[in-house]
């Protein structure tokens, strides 16, 4: 999906009509027309650096409103995780499950199956050395 602000480069086609292509990221004109220039990839960057101090004034807004204006619980927390993913402080992705040792652990894979048959039968010793060591 293409991004909902992005414009079309603002170049002409030799025809007079105007160029089809996107224009590179922060800046006016497609890769075909200049957009891959060291100077016009700087310019593009700056362009973009630029839009920074302004767009934390308007998350800071949302976070800390004044004069007793009201914001929405969900919007603060949008806007609150929005910065800290921008700061390389987004929530983990994954879940680290670890296991720590059981009472059976020691036990052998055929010493745990001949426990579980003996749970199932309702003969549960009751110590897991009560289970034979064969």
């Amino acid at each position: 999906m293409r991004n909902p602000h992005a414009q079309r480069c603002s170049a002409k086609t030799t025809k007079g009509n105007p160029c089809a292509h996107w224009a590179i990221r922060g800046g006016t004109v497609c890769t075909h027309h200049g957009g891959s220039a060291p100077q016009v990839r700087q310019a593009a960057r700056l362009r973009l650096a630029a839009l920074v101090d302004p767009a934390i004034d308007v998350l800071l807004k949302h976070l800390k409103p004044k004069n007793g204006r009201v914001v929405n619980a969900a919007l603060q927390v949008t806007v609150a995780r929005d910065a800290l993913d921008r700061n390389g402080l987004k929530s983990k992705d994954e879940v680290v499950i670890t296991q720590e040792a059981t009472r059976y652990s020691h036990l052998s894979d055929e010493d745990l199956a001949q426990l579980v048959s003996l749970v199932r039968k309702s003969t549960v010793p009751t110590d897991a050395s009560d289970v034979s060591d064969t």
